[in-house]
């Protein structure tokens, strides 16, 4: 299995497709690359498409410093110098969204596009709107409580109900999805401990002139929409939409619908061969 090393050791990457643009899927926290299996093949004819797992989830399993997130960010930057695999179009889920934000203000010049989905970036709500920021916040600090008990499964089937809302989404997971939640309950924990996690600096961002394409799901919980139209107010060439019937894993739960839009914008800026 390839992998590459980047900064203080290995991450496990994937390489699918042989023409096209560079794009990077980036999962989020709880999970590691393969929860991207459904949406790969529909991507790959079109795409160089790279998948990896980030620091301390699946196949890289490497420590963190004392601030997880900006590891996240600083491998992502390494991999993809190290792979070549630039300029890209970088796409994150939850917390690969919040990474590929963080290293777009920083890189812009390693983007072709940035395309988030429902980060969980919830600094910058501060001075927003934040009708359910307060229960959310509470009910995170719930689950990391959890967590830091060693009830990982408990905290992990916490998280999954608060995400997918409704009737116990946990329930009407895969045994083996569950299993991965479950496996990565202490890196979310981490990941979310860290004080910088939430947020990025709002005047960096501005300054980013690549496409960006923001997407949160119409069943998803109210303060990623709220987030995303933080994001869409400052980023200057940004466009959001809402997935009908989808909720924060849209990959997993509606690939079609998250492959079609997605690869609707992104073909848009496809550059031609020479």
């Amino acid at each position: 299995m390839p992998t590459a090393t980047v900064r203080d050791g290995p991450i496990h990457y994937e390489m699918e497709g042989a023409a096209g643009d560079p794009l990077v899927l980036v999962h989020g926290t709880w999970v590691d690359h393969t929860t991207w299996g459904a949406v790969v093949p529909l991507l790959s004819p079109s795409f160089r498409l790279l998948t990896y797992d980030l620091r301390g989830h699946g196949r890289s399993r490497r420590g963190f410093g004392p601030h997880p997130v900006e590891d996240h960010v600083r491998d992502l930057e390494a991999l993809l110098v190290a792979t070549d695999h630039f300029p890209a179009h970088v796409v994150g889920n939850s917390l690969g969204g919040t990474v590929a934000v963080r290293l777009a203000a920083e890189r812009p010049d390693l983007f072709r596009s940035l395309v988030v989905h429902d980060p969980p970036m919830l600094g910058l709500l501060d001075s927003g709107p934040t009708a359910d920021l307060t229960a959310v916040t509470e009910a995170m600090d719930g689950i990391a409580e959890v967590a830091g008990s060693g009830d990982l499964r408990g905290a992990a089937q916490r998280f999954v109900d608060l995400v997918g809302r409704g009737a116990s989404p946990w329930s009407r997971l895969p045994p083996a999805l569950q299993e991965m939640y479950v496996a990565n309950a202490a890196c979310w924990l981490e990941e979310y401990e860290d004080s910088r996690s939430a947020s990025v600096d709002l005047d960096r961002i501005a300054e980013f002139d690549p496409p960006a394409f923001l997407t949160t799901g119409e069943t998803s919980p109210l303060f990623f929409d709220l987030i995303l139209e933080r994001l869409r107010s400052r980023l200057p060439n940004a466009r959001k939409v809402v997935l009908p019937g989808a909720g924060h894993v849209p990959h997993l739960t509606h690939p079609g619908l998250f492959v079609g839009v997605l690869a609707g914008f992104l073909l848009e800026r496809t550059v031609p061969p020479h």
